[in-house]
């Protein structure tokens, strides 16, 4: 009996040893991705000056559905923080961790508690808080409400960039599940 409880204990180690080296793969994976997705976003010219498409939220909305809140935070946190490392832009970083903010505690309630299983859906209300977040923002630091005279172009840029965002890490999802 000692033995089969042994082994049985061995195994179950040697499993949680492996998921959770498997895990931090790929949650680097997903924070290398994010970093490369958002570096080439800077080539995209859109209409507002410093708006970016939100393509990197794939892999944090990814590592939500996948993993949980905690993962996503990582994935998120990781991002910014190189970002800031490269580039010092303290309204970009203040920016994003507001709107990152307002977008994870949505997707968070409406995966989690209002259980939407849809990852366009997710991503679109998600898309949509970010934004809020964004103007919120500047609105605070700049001191003027002109900054929401942009809001209607912005929250339209939201709608097709957060269905594409949703719709990637749907794909994401179902290869990272296969895994």
């Amino acid at each position: 009996m000692k033995l089969e409880e042994e082994s049985y204990l061995y195994r179950a180690s040697t499993e949680v040893t492996f998921m959770s080296i498997k895990k931090i793969a790929i949650l680097s994976i997903f924070v290398s991705c994010a970093l490369a997705v958002n570096y080439l976003e800077s080539f995209v010219a859109l209409p507002i000056p410093c708006v970016r498409l939100g393509m990197s939220n794939i892999f944090s909305l990814t590592a939500l559905l996948l993993f949980g809140v905690n993962e996503a935070i990582f994935v998120i946190c990781a991002r910014l923080l190189f970002i800031y490392i490269f580039t010092g832009n303290v309204l970009a970083i203040s920016c994003s961790i507001v709107g990152s903010i307002s977008s994870l505690l949505t997707e968070q309630i409406l995966y989690s508690y209002i259980k939407i299983n849809s990852p366009i859906l997710i991503s679109l209300l998600g898309a949509f808080f970010f934004n809020i977040g964004q103007l919120i923002v500047v609105y605070i630091l700049i001191n003027s409400s002109k900054v929401f005279c942009v809001a209607p172009i912005i929250f339209i840029i939201g709608i097709p960039t957060g269905a594409i965002v949703g719709f990637f890490t749907s794909k994401l999802l179902n290869i990272c599940r296969r895994l």
